[in-house]
């Protein structure tokens, strides 16, 4: 008796390479000439609630922190493919990490920026334990009023304290 190999029979159940509009071509084809093509329905643009807050929380930082504080983001978040994703988690970037850090004077401060009803999820309270049990200090802010007074509580400003 004849056998298919696997490799064969992979290659008759490989679907073609899908241009844009696909699946609107194939229905196309389908219909009567008189017919209309089902328009495709518009997606929302995603809304960025955390950016503007973010931006300002950077801008109040840089304003009241002493020079030899530095203050960067890590950029974890963002829509990625899982080859990329792969490489990532394999170089050592780990889900949950705050959007920002500060080291000043030997010592590590995190902020996690939230929307007003933003909410933490499982890895970034996974994180903020691991750094808090690490020595860091870490703290959840919403605007750049709250990123100023935990700085202050920190002290972290170039305020004179009182």
């Amino acid at each position: 008796m004849f056998r298919i190999g696997l490799p064969f029979c992979m290659a008759m159940t490989r679907r073609p390479a899908r241009s844009t509009g696909y699946a609107r071509k194939v229905a196309a084809a389908f219909m009567s000439p008189g017919d209309a093509i089902p328009e495709k329905p518009e997606r929302k643009k995603p809304v960025d609630h955390e950016g503007p807050i973010h931006r300002q929380i950077l801008k109040e930082l840089h304003a009241i922190l002493p020079r030899a504080a530095f203050v960067f983001h890590v950029p974890n978040g963002g829509a990625r493919n899982a080859i990329v994703g792969a490489k990532l988690k394999a170089l050592g970037t780990v889900a949950g990490i705050p959007d920002l850090c500060i080291v000043y004077l030997g010592r590590a401060f995190f902020l996690e920026i939230k929307a007003p009803r933003g909410t933490l999820d499982k890895p970034q309270v996974a994180v903020f334990e691991l750094l808090q049990q690490a020595g860091a200090h870490v703290a959840l802010v919403r605007s750049s009023d709250e990123a100023r007074d935990v700085a202050r509580r920190w002290g972290i400003t170039r305020e004179v304290r009182t």
